[in-house]
């Protein structure tokens, strides 16, 4: 049976590349929480959407997961052109997109105002600093 981690009901996933759609799947699938999964480029956005269903019809297929846990976990994923959209009522925000400082910063700068005043932040990235990234936001 999947749990929800407490206090936790709503995320968002900036970014729907390779990485972002893994990470959105796993809150949506095994944690059972609710995603909002931000890219700003619509065609990216539709590819993720596709690749979800695909990689579900696949692992329903080979009898891994049920019908109805992958139709759960694609209801609970949203998708959104706009990341103040996909933020502002999420208790965690992950952002993924690419490994350029001045990209991740200016996001975290721009989404600031429209997080909820509990909401965690926090990144997928493998080399940046994350005392640098925090810099770009007040919290």
């Amino acid at each position: 049976k999947k749990r929800k981690p407490v206090g936790m009901s709503r995320s968002a996933v900036l970014g729907a590349g390779q990485m972002g759609c893994g990470i959105a799947l796993c809150l949506a699938r095994d944690a059972a929480v609710d995603v909002a999964v931000f890219d700003s480029q619509p065609a990216r956005l539709d590819a993720a959407r596709a690749w979800v269903a695909q990689y579900l019809d696949k692992q329903v297929a080979r009898s891994k997961l049920a019908r109805t846990d992958a139709d759960s976990a694609q209801r609970r994923m949203h998708w959104a052109l706009r990341a103040e959209e996909a933020v502002g009522e999420a208790h965690l925000v992950i952002e993924a997109v690419p490994e350029v400082l001045d990209v991740k910063q200016a996001l975290f700068h721009s989404i600031e105002p429209a997080l909820p005043a509990d909401a965690v932040l926090a990144s997928n990235t493998s080399s940046l600093s994350i005392t640098r990234l925090a810099a770009a936001t007040a919290r």
